[in-house]
């Protein structure tokens, strides 16, 4: 079976290791630069104190998905922010009638509108595609989305460190609301890349409300991301502070009422829940966005921010305090990519 991690950072990079021990996969990364040029020279090291060190040697390392086969399975681990530009790449490698790619992104996902009533789409183009690629090349009907929980980073070109979690939902956007039968085809192809997944070692799951799952990982991305950024400060140094815990409730507030707009109702305790959740843990734990500010990298401002401010006007939900934090992330995100040309 032919398996290609697409983006072999920090998560595509973790997940090599995991596929890595899985026998007759054929293993091929997409990464760059130094990190591309140590992974052929020395192989990919992943250094994961749960499952053990590995040194993944793939059957191929290239920067162009053009010089690859036509896979079985595409995981897609690009940030947001590149997902647009590498649409033909993706799709270059989706030839087989039964081949499908898995987007493992934050935020509000380019696939969210199909298969939802126009009342509960992003209206307009969306946010992580402006000008359609991504639905054009590779089509929603290609497309698996994931939620992930889990804390990697590169530590330096060819080496990658898995701090924390191991937690994976996958999901058919054709689920469309939650509750929504899947079609038996989808169901069975779900069923086997959720099975696929398992035997390298992931705690995955099969969801039928995928959506669902990203509502709530925003209710962790909103505050974290935006206070993280903004204040350069760890998760749990945010949360030190009486006045950073009120603005990170509002901002959770807010995220619930858009989601119970849409139709997603994330249960009258969410905030509270999250906020017990953040309070005593994170111990020096940084939000990746941070991570990427830190670094001089695009944020996903457009994913994570506009797309959730595009479905809060669509259905007339006022978000004061997510207005602020996003106007003052575009304007460091502005910066970032200023000076990085």
């Amino acid at each position: 079976m032919r398996v290609c991690i697409y983006g072999a950072g920090a998560v595509g990079g973790y997940l090599a290791g995991r596929f890595s021990t899985v026998p007759d996969i054929e293993l091929s990364l997409i990464a760059r630069g130094a990190h591309l040029a140590a992974i052929r020279e020395q192989g990919l090291q992943v250094r994961d104190k749960e499952a053990g060190d590995v040194t993944v040697r793939p059957f191929a390392a290239t920067d162009d998905p053009l010089t690859l086969p036509p896979q079985d399975l595409v995981i897609v681990t690009l940030k947001s922010t590149a997902l647009a530009s590498a649409a033909e790449g993706i799709a270059s490698l989706l030839g087989g009638i039964d081949s499908v790619a898995v987007f493992v992104t934050n935020g509000i996902p380019w696939w969210w509108n199909h298969g939802l009533p126009s009342a509960n789409q992003v209206q307009g183009s969306h946010p992580v595609d402006p000008d359609g690629a991504l639905w054009r090349y590779v089509t929603p009907d290609k497309a698996i989305g994931c939620v992930a929980l889990s804390s990697n980073r590169v530590e330096s070109p060819g080496l990658v460190l898995h701090a924390a979690f191991n937690q994976w939902k996958l999901g058919m956007p054709t689920a469309g609301r939650a509750g929504a039968a899947l079609s038996q085809a989808a169901a069975s192809q779900l069923h086997g890349v959720v099975t696929l997944w398992q035997s390298a070692g992931l705690n995955v799951e099969a969801s039928n409300d995928l959506r669902g799952e990203i509502w709530r990982k925003l209710l962790v991305n909103i505050p974290n991301h935006s206070l993280g950024s903004l204040t350069r400060l760890s998760t749990d140094e945010i949360y030190r502070d009486p006045g950073r815990v009120a603005l990170a409730r509002t901002l959770l507030e807010e995220v619930v009422a858009i989601a119970a707009a849409h139709g997603w109702d994330l249960g009258a305790d969410a905030v509270d829940r999250t906020l017990r959740h953040f309070q005593p843990n994170g111990k020096g734990a940084r939000p990746s966005m941070l991570q990427d500010v830190e670094a001089g990298r695009p944020l996903e401002v457009a994913a994570v921010f506009d797309a959730v401010r595009a479905l809060a006007r669509h259905q007339g939900v006022r978000t004061p305090s997510l207005d602020v934090v996003t106007t003052l992330l575009g304007g460091l995100n502005e910066g970032i990519v200023s000076r990085a040309r």
